[in-house]
């Protein structure tokens, strides 16, 4: 078997957010085949906001899409022109209004990859300070709560966590913390 060879390309849609593709393809197996994924035209990040005693904070936020509320790690989109730390020093304080001492690059993950072309860096931020009461009500954030590691594992469990990038986020956290005990 051989690799995908696109034969053409097309942008099906775009807005200021992202890119939709269109490229005709002839798959490994040699056959024509049409290829449809999304790119991103911002990078983005997600932190998880881990405090002195070992609790995360997370969000709840309206998600469009779902037509619900969801309860995610801290994320947003940075612009290439922006420095990806700062960007997400940014982001963690427009959507909980900490600033953080410390933030660890913890990896870059890709979502879905079949279907995306989207990646994101992961971030842990920790030596939390409380600036700022305000959260980001226009990205539909309408909650900040602090929850221990058992609890967030408990709700990746039973559904109430179904992000797949929060939980990506949250157990790459867990594992360099436990990794990194003094």
């Amino acid at each position: 078997m051989s690799a995908w060879k696109t034969l053409s390309t097309r942008i099906a849609y775009q807005n200021p957010f992202m890119l939709v593709h269109e490229d005709q393809t002839l798959n490994p197996a040699g056959k024509p085949a049409i290829y449809g994924y999304c790119e991103s035209t911002e990078n983005s990040v997600y932190i998880a906001v881990v405090d002195s005693k070992d609790h995360m904070y997370l969000v709840e936020q309206f998600r469009y899409p779902l037509k619900r509320n969801s309860w995610e790690v801290v994320a947003g989109r940075i612009p290439h022109d922006e420095d990806i730390t700062e960007g997400a020093r940014r982001e963690l304080l427009e959507e909980t209004g900490f600033e953080a001492k410390e933030l660890v690059r913890l990896g870059e993950l890709t979502s879905w990859p079949g279907i995306t072309a989207f990646t994101s860096t992961i971030f842990l931020a920790r030596g939390l300070r409380k600036v700022s009461e305000d959260l980001d009500e226009a990205d539909g954030i309408t909650d900040l709560k602090r929850f221990s590691f058992e609890e967030v594992e408990k709700m990746i469990r039973t559904g109430k966590i179904q992000c797949a990038m929060s939980i990506s986020t949250f157990y790459l956290a867990k594992t360099y913390l436990e990794e990194h005990r003094v």
